[in-house]
């Protein structure tokens, strides 16, 4: 029999522990407004969540140290974390003191008179240069959805009676009756560091009040419009890049010609140099040199306006060049782009390249005039024979200038070179490194979308998990008042009785 009755028991508690647990009722629609109450300092003292929902008859859950209910007189029955009211009421309201003081944000105030901080009590009354410092940071202890997902407003009114000369940065300040109200934002994820400066007279100062909402941006972001300039801008530095590279390689056979021009210079410097040896074929050699010297002069003039159009059009590249980089600078001409470019670091390339084709220029300005001198110097070394003897050292002279000029040419022309190589190698860099721009720049706008305004498809309840049925959850927030004691006013017998529920208000500034 014993033995029978034991294994009843035992099946009885397997039967136990394997029936379902029924189901937490759901949850209510509501709205949830919280408020915080902080002393002069930001320091959190209590916390409070107001209720609000549009039937009488509620369920809802939350752990509060007490509950209120501020529109009926209907009993609010609390069993562990589940809150009921059974009322008749359309709306109904009602309060519940949380259990801990937690707030997603840390808010620090503090309060300088004319550089030296000071207490509430301390400064209460003073006169002189006045400085209020709010910091706000989120709480890393707190739930992460609030703080990432919540802008927080910052309202601080100063009355115009107490404060004159308001400074401040990132605040909005508007005039509201007697007072100056100043409003700062703070986005979702974000830091915030206020300074307001004024001239006080006898300091006194309102709360300062936080109010925590979702930041929804009701509007489409044509993204498609902004990357097809992107779209637009790559293709043209492909076209850039493909015409760098044609540049580069007409230069190289410039340069390779005028090697062999300069090493031809060298050989007539030589030539010149025998001319002392022999007097009789002084006046031959000297007739050929003027000729062929009149011939090469010119020809001088159209080189030289080659080398101009040279000029022109590399400046002309790199003003299109600075255009497309989008860079707030003048015109660069042969006379500015040394000032322009001296202090921009990552257009040094360019005034490498333009150095070098001044250069160019330069060079070849010597060269035109060395040949009209060295042709000068040939006429009259073929219209007085006598004097050739005498003027071979001055000949030898003009050749050593018009082979020194064509090998300053040659040098700027290599160091042009260079600086064109660098250049076709930055515009394919260039090229390669803006493939895909557009889907880049589309990526980063989302990201930089999803960062400012979080994920508006979720409405968490800040007072428990269980809460599944919530509209709106806002955040108020308000500092102690810094104010001289006034002498306390005997309420009159006719005096109106408020509720709870206005004082709460009042308590906030919210009330009439």
């Amino acid at each position: 029999m014993k033995k029978l009755i034991s294994i009843l028991l035992i099946i009885a508690l397997l039967a136990a522990s394997i029936l379902p647990v029924s189901a937490a009722p759901e949850s209510s629609k509501k709205e949830e407004v919280i408020y915080g109450i902080l002393d002069e300092y930001g320091q959190i003292q209590q916390v409070y969540v107001i209720n609000s929902f549009n039937q009488g008859s509620i369920t809802d859950y939350g752990t509060y140290d007490s509950v209120k209910n501020l529109t009926t007189n209907d009993k609010v029955t609390v069993q562990d974390d589940l809150i009921t009211i059974d009322s008749k009421a359309q709306k109904l309201h009602y309060q519940g003191t949380l259990d801990t003081k937690n707030l997603p944000w840390i808010i620090e105030v503090k309060y300088l008179m004319d550089g030296k901080e000071l207490k509430a009590d301390e400064i209460v009354g003073k006169s002189g240069k006045a400085e209020i410092r709010i910091s706000v940071k989120p709480d890393t202890k707190s739930d992460k959805f609030f703080y990432s997902n919540y802008t927080l407003s910052i309202t601080v009114k100063l009355d115009e009676r107490i404060f004159s000369d308001i400074q401040t940065q990132n605040g909005v300040i508007a005039t509201a009756g007697m007072y100056k109200q100043i409003t700062y934002t703070v986005l979702p994820g974000k830091n915030a560091d206020i300074n307001i400066k004024a001239d006080a007279k006898n300091f006194e100062l309102d709360s300062v009040t936080f109010g925590g909402v979702r930041m929804i941006m009701d509007m489409p972001v044509d993204t498609h419009s902004i990357t097809e300039r992107f779209n637009e801008l790559t293709d043209a530095i492909k076209k850039l890049d493909d015409g760098a590279e044609e540049l580069t390689d007409g230069f190289e056979e410039y340069v390779s010609g005028l090697t062999q021009y300069t090493e031809a210079q060298a050989s007539f410097r030589d030539g010149i140099a025998q001319l002392s040896q022999g007097i009789s074929q002084v006046y031959q050699g000297a007739s050929q040199l003027a000729g062929g010297l009149d011939a090469l002069s010119r020809q001088g003039a159209p080189l030289a306006q080659a080398i101009h159009g040279i000029v022109l059009k590399t400046f002309q590249t790199a003003n299109g060049t600075i255009q497309q980089m989008g860079l707030p600078l003048p015109e660069l001409n042969e006379q500015n782009y040394a000032a322009i470019l001296e202090n921009v670091p990552e257009l040094a390339p360019l005034k490498a390249e333009l150095d070098g084709v001044i250069q160019l220029k330069a060079g070849m300005d010597m060269y035109t005039g060395s040949v009209t001198q060295v042709s000068q110097a040939a006429t009259e070394l073929k219209n007085g024979i006598c004097k050739i003897n005498t003027s071979a050292a001055t000949i030898k002279q003009y050749a050593d200038t018009l082979t020194e000029s064509a090998a300053t040419l040659q040098s700027a022309s290599v160091e042009l070179k260079e600086g064109l190589l660098k250049y076709r190698d930055g515009v394919r860099t260039l090229h390669y490194e803006t493939m895909g721009l557009d889907s880049k720049i589309r990526k980063e706008i989302d990201n930089m979308i999803d960062e400012i305004f979080g994920d508006a498809d979720i409405v968490k309840s800040y007072v428990s998990d269980k809460n599944k049925s919530v509209e709106s959850v806002q955040f108020i927030i308000k500092t102690k008042a810094i104010e001289l004691e006034k002498e306390a006013k005997t309420p009159t017998n006719g005096q109106a009785k408020i509720t709870f529920w206005q004082r709460f208000l009042n308590l906030f500034g919210l009330g009439k």
